[in-house]
């Protein structure tokens, strides 16, 4: 019998280390378990952590789905579920997410993710969200500011653990993500080392069927730290080098449209029935036109009553979807 491959040692205890300006917390990540946030106001520990360990559960039961293992290495999956990486709340701009990879071995038996990487999560959303839990985290109709920043951290967490992927196959910290694993307009041409791809949104574009965007009001007190309206483009559309256009010219790439994604999906989602792609509304949005908007300042903010005041809540199909569009932004995941 010719031998057969060394099993990989059992991963540690899987705990999650969270850490905040007010210090650290160490949380255990039961497998198999999607962690539920309590209806009540937990007691004693920070809220906080609560909330990432909620986002960093259900973001990995999405790559435990069929799809999501379809999309991943399992060796991987398997360290990464045992063996989280830590999770610091910090500033981050525009981003709700951001991962800083380091340099850790070969041996792919012995990945360690919390010698590999550091994730980032937005400290601004987080203590947001904290704010919303206790009254707006449950609404009985239509969707919740926390509920959406809910979802949309989820698939930032999920985005990341994509970048740790990476670092998992290199072993190393500086090999970029080859330039055409990118999805358009999400590549980085800026970079100091000259532009690379982005396998993030690479994988949200062929996960999702299209890059989840938010767009959010700029006159709320949070600015792109609030919840948005919840868009999913289709990427764009490169036509082939021969194709022409009615005047014979070449055809230009095309940016596609965008629908929101619906109320009931999200609740769906976080009810834990993880179906992909996510259910949409029929009627088509462009980024031009939501980018008019922000910069006419012709349409008032619309807000549901019962919205807090840290946060805008989403909106509903029609004229109303439209207005509450007005001067929102783009946010971003890196």
């Amino acid at each position: 019998m010719p031998p057969q491959p060394r099993a990989p040692s059992p991963p540690p205890r899987p705990w999650l280390v969270v850490r905040s300006n007010n210090g650290h917390s160490r949380i255990l990540l039961p497998d198999g378990k999607t962690a539920q946030l309590p209806q009540q106001q937990p007691q004693p520990a920070d809220l906080r952590y609560a909330i990432v360990k909620a986002l960093v559960r259900r973001a990995l039961d999405i790559f435990k789905t069929a799809r999501g293992k379809e999309s991943l290495v399992k060796t991987f999956l398997w360290h990464l579920n045992g063996c989280f990486p830590e999770v610091d709340l910090k500033a981050v701009g525009k981003a709700t997410a951001v991962t800083n990879r380091k340099s850790w071995g070969r041996d792919m038996a012995k990945y360690d993710p919390r010698k590999a990487a550091v994730i980032e999560l937005n400290s601004t959303i987080i203590n947001n969200m904290a704010r919303l839990y206790s009254t707006d985290h449950r609404k009985s109709n239509g969707t919740s500011a926390y509920e959406i920043l809910e979802f949309e951290m989820t698939i930032s967490v999920a985005h990341e653990i994509v970048h740790l992927l990476t670092g998992f196959l290199t072993g190393d910290s500086l090999p970029n993500t080859p330039l055409h694993l990118t999805a358009g307009g999400y590549e980085e041409p800026d970079h100091k080392d000259g532009p690379r791809g982005e396998l993030g949104w690479y994988w949200e574009n062929y996960f999702l069927g299209g890059l989840l965007e938010f767009w959010t009001n700029p006159k709320d007190v949070l600015g792109v730290n609030q919840a948005g309206t919840p868009y999913l483009f289709k990427d764009w559309v490169i036509p082939g080098r021969d194709e022409l256009d009615s005047r014979g010219r070449r055809k230009e790439p095309e940016e596609p449209a965008g629908h929101q994604v619906l109320s009931s999906y999200i609740k769906s989602f976080l009810g834990n029935t993880l179906t992909f792609p996510p259910q949409l509304s029929h009627e088509e949005v462009h980024r031009d036109y939501l980018e008019e908007i922000v910069k006419s300042h012709e349409t008032n903010v619309f807000r549901d009553t019962g919205s807090s005041s840290y946060a805008s809540s989403s909106s509903s199909s029609g004229d109303v979807a439209r207005a509450r569009a007005a001067r929102r932004m783009r946010r971003e995941r890196y």
